[in-house]
């Protein structure tokens, strides 16, 4: 399915389609070690581990790492409080796709027309500002316990800032001596883009999540894929 805003799309063309799509934001993981996990990502698949809001920045809710590479981002969040929501997730889920965050002109008026058109909201829009920039996020329920983010950015947080080194959010800081970064910029992964992302629904649903995806957020049919194209002796898509 495809539903990715042209290259030359601006906001006054896409006043009209609030859910036309920008990019994808980030990809957020909930972790039980943020901090190893970063480790892993950077080790194996060449991330740059670019920024971090834990207790050393004032964050005591939750330690969260910004990996980098190409043009993706991958947030990794452990919970720091026992009463933080994420830790049941993480005891039924073990590590594991929480949110799949996407680009868009206005996050806010992005989630109103989903709600419109069916969807269920995971979270209101809310607003993090300071005074150089500002980013508001709001969230619809799909599948399972995933969550698709809506996210607007402006001032020195606006997305091109981002992918050119600027600062994610207000309260992350950049990361510095990170041995492993250095060994990755001299000895560069390649990864550039998320391809695509594979949601395991449930059994029956698939036609089901397929109109929701039509219905609510405006996606398309590009392709179709069943067992006559893609199966194994013991397995099939």
């Amino acid at each position: 399915m495809s539903k990715t805003a042209p290259a030359t799309t601006t906001p006054a063309s896409a006043a009209t389609d609030h859910l036309a799509l920008i990019d994808v934001d980030y990809v957020h993981f909930i972790v039980g070690n943020a901090k190893q996990a970063a480790f892993f990502y950077a080790q194996a698949f060449g991330f740059q581990v670019d920024q971090v809001s834990d207790l050393t920045t004032g964050n005591r809710d939750s330690a969260k790492y910004l990996l980098t590479q190409g043009n993706i981002r991958i947030l990794l969040e452990t919970p720091l409080t026992p009463s933080h929501p994420f830790n049941k997730e993480l005891s039924r889920f073990g590590d594991g796709i929480k949110d799949i965050a996407l680009t868009v002109f206005d996050a806010e008026k992005a989630y109103e027309q989903a709600v419109r058109n069916g969807g269920e909201s995971a979270y209101q829009p809310y607003t993090v500002s300071n005074a150089t920039g500002s980013a508001t996020f709001a969230g619809i329920k799909t599948y399972g316990r995933a969550v698709h983010t809506f996210v607007s950015r402006s001032g020195e947080y606006a997305l091109p800032k981002i992918k050119a080194g600027g600062l994610f959010l207000p309260n992350f800081v950049k990361v510095e001596n990170y041995a492993l970064n250095t060994y990755n910029r001299e000895h560069v992964c390649g990864l550039k883009f998320f391809d695509h992302c594979v949601g395991n629904v449930e059994l029956g649903k698939m036609n089901y999540w397929v109109n929701w995806y039509e219905q609510v957020m405006g996606f398309k049919m590009f392709k179709h894929f069943d067992d006559a194209d893609i199966s194994t002796e013991y397995s099939a898509l």
